[in-house]
Order: C-alpha cells, then sequence, then structure tokens
C-alpha cells in the first residue's frame, strides 16, 4: 500500500515537472502577441461596426433632410404656375357665356379663351412651371436613392412624392392643351380629352399638395424617432 502511494505521489511528481518544463518552453512572447491581436481584431469589429451604424443614422438623418428641403423647395416654386392657373380658369369661365361660341355645336366651353388667349396663356404656364423641373427631377431621383435605407413605411413617402410631382404634371397638360389654337373642335376626342384637363380644379392642386406634404412629415417624423431609437 505504501508503495502504491509513493508510485503515485512520484508520478504527480513528474507530471508537474513535465508540464511546468512544457509550460516553459513555449513562446510566450508571441502568445501574447497573438492574444493582443485577436483583442485588436474585436475592438476594430466592434469600432467598425460602431461606424457603420452611425454612418447609416448619418446617411438616413441627412436623406430625410435633403428630401424635405425639396419637397418644400417645390412647394414654393410651383404656387406661381398655380396662379397662372387660376387666371386661366377665370379667363375660361368669363369668356364662356358668349352667345357666339354656345351656339356652335359640341364646341367647348373653353374654345373661344383657347382661341383668343390660349398660346399667350400656355407659353406663361410653361414659363413658371419650368422653375419646377430641377426641383422636380431632384425628388425623383431622391425617391429611389432613398430605397436602399429601409425606411419605415417608405411606400407611403415614395407614394407622397408622387402625388406631389403630379401637380405638376397636371398643369403641363393644361399648358400643353392650351397653348395649341389649331384644335379640331368637332372631334369629340379633342374635346373629351380639353374638358378632362381642364376640369382640374385649383382647389384640388392646393389640397393635394397639402395633404401630401402632411404625409410626407409624418412619415420622416417616425423615421427620425426610428434612427434616434436604434443609436
Amino acid at each position: 500500500m505504501m508503495n502504491f502511494r509513493c508510485y503515485s505521489e512520484h508520478l504527480c511528481v513528474i507530471s508537474y515537472k513535465e508540464i511546468a518544463l512544457s509550460l516553459l518552453s513555449w513562446e510566450w512572447s508571441k502568445i501574447i502577441q497573438s492574444i493582443a491581436s485577436i483583442s485588436m481584431v474585436w475592438i476594430a469589429y466592434k469600432a467598425l461596426t460602431t461606424w457603420k451604424q452611425k454612418s447609416t443614422a448619418d446617411n438616413k438623418i441627412s436623406f430625410i433632410g435633403e428630401l424635405s428641403d425639396e419637397i418644400h423647395n417645390f412647394i414654393v416654386v410651383i404656387s406661381p404656375a398655380i396662379e397662372v392657373y387660376r387666371f386661366i380658369k377665370i379667363g375660361i369661365g368669363s369668356h364662356s357665356s358668349q352667345d357666339h361660341y354656345n351656339n356652335i355645336k359640341n364646341r367647348p366651353i373653353s374654345a373661344a379663351y383657347i382661341e383668343k388667349y390660349g398660346k399667350e396663356d400656355g407659353h406663361l404656364l410653361f414659363e413658371k412651371l419650368n422653375s419646377c423641373t430641377s426641383s422636380v427631377s431632384k425628388i425623383n431621383s431622391l425617391i429611389t436613392k432613398g430605397q436602399i435605407y429601409n425606411f419605415i413605411k417608405y411606400e407611403d413617402c415614395q407614394n407622397s412624392c408622387a402625388l406631389l410631382t403630379w401637380q405638376y404634371d397636371r398643369l403641363q397638360a393644361v399648358a400643353g392643351l392650351i397653348s395649341q389654337q389649331s384644335w379640331n373642335w368637332e372631334n369629340t376626342k379633342v374635346v373629351e380629352t380639353l374638358n378632362k384637363v381642364l376640369s382640374t380644379e385649383i382647389g384640388d392642386i392646393e389640397q393635394n399638395i397639402k395633404q401630401q406634404n402632411i404625409k410626407f412629415i409624418e412619415f420622416a417624423k417616425d423615421n427620425y424617432c426610428s434612427v434616434f431609437k436604434n443609436t
């Protein structure tokens, strides 16, 4: 029994010595360097992840701000065109009561006005709309760019911007139609198209712009909150 105990203790001493010698034989400087390198990689990874998150947040905030500014600019620059259209509508109304034109079958009530003032006022409307062209292009460009950011309810933003810039398209159609003075009033399709385009009301345009601006502000608010919450 004693011999077995001594033998066991002898083995333990040998094992401890071997472990100690083995540990002493390790190149601790390289091991420490490796551990330090791994730590640096981890720190760099965390720093990069944090930087990417902050960079994405900054880009989102910058995008919303840029689009917001451009929408505001669009609302400002389209206002003169809306005012020109307001006077066009008044002009059409003031000429619609002329008996000479009302006695011609199928002739639209806008015909008298178009033949007298359509070319001049159409060109004036085009001139005012030209001031909106760059703003419309920039809004469309930003809307395309914004798809990469995974915004909350981005479709709402896209729809709002599309309906905003649609008011520009509607006024373009008005300008194009009234500036042509050689319409064939006997062509029912011409008359139908003209009546449809000129049925656009000023109040409808203004209300549409107001509503879509409110919807965009709601989109911007929700996403600002989301960005700040996650950073």
